[in-house]
């Protein structure tokens, strides 16, 4: 049967996996440029990424995600795409203004809640800290977002985050082009493979469930797989 709707294919060519881990990942600026044009060209229509060092913030890290992306912009202008938050327990979007003044964005991170990113021990017990973004943080994040004309691309770690996002999209608040990213974790999570999984697992009812509470409210959802394969 052929499809009635487009699909958008978005590409995440980094994160935080070191070479040790992944050799094919992109750590330089000449690397990420590469992977981002071969991304594009291979038919992603939005890439998202890391920076080389996600210990900066504000105008150093927008400096140091430009240095990647300023070629790609001049090979191809327009090109979607958009960073990560910067670290800290907490999103932290400095750098994403930054980014939209030097070069304009259309997309930027919003994370709507907080997720343990915990690590096993060799009890295999949990241990570690929360990420967690305040829900005065969430509201602010998503005004300044809606003022300057930028889509939250979400990451959805868990189902609680929907029903804040709900929240918001009842009250009008809102912005234009929000994107909800329901991320779902196999055996292990964002940490390798000694991180404890967190949210929902990748299947047909774990899916079934996130489009449940969206209910009948016309967002847009992307799918991604953490600690396994979304092809499996």
């Amino acid at each position: 049967m052929a499809r009635t709707e487009p699909l958008v294919i978005t590409a995440s060519i980094n994160g935080e996996r070191p070479k040790e881990q992944n050799r094919h990942s992109p750590r330089t600026h000449e690397e990420i440029t590469a992977a981002a044009l071969s991304s594009y060209d291979a038919g992603a229509s939005i890439i998202h990424v890391h920076a080389t060092d996600m210990a900066l913030v504000a105008e150093e890290s927008a400096e140091d995600y430009l240095k990647s992306w300023r070629p790609v912009l001049e090979a191809r202008p327009g090109s979607l795409w958009y960073p990560t938050l910067t670290r800290g327990w907490g999103g932290e979007i400095r750098h994403i203004l930054a980014i939209d003044d030097a070069v304009g964005l259309e997309f930027g991170c919003i994370d709507p809640g907080g997720v343990p990113f915990a690590m096993l021990d060799d009890e295999g017990l949990p241990v570690g800290r929360y990420y967690a973004n305040s829900l005065e943080s969430i509201r602010s994040d998503f005004a300044t977002f809606k003022e300057r004309g930028i889509g939250p691309q979400m990451a959805i770690y868990e189902p609680h985050y929907m029903r804040i996002v709900l929240a918001f999209h009842a009250a009008g608040a809102l912005p234009e082009g929000t994107v909800c990213n329901f991320y779902f974790c196999g055996d292990y999570g964002l940490g390798g493979e000694r991180s404890m999984p967190f949210g929902l697992r990748p299947t047909e009812a774990s899916l079934k469930a996130y489009l449940d509470i969206l209910g009948d409210v016309d967002l847009p959802w992307t799918v991604s797989v953490w600690g396994g394969d979304i092809f499996d």
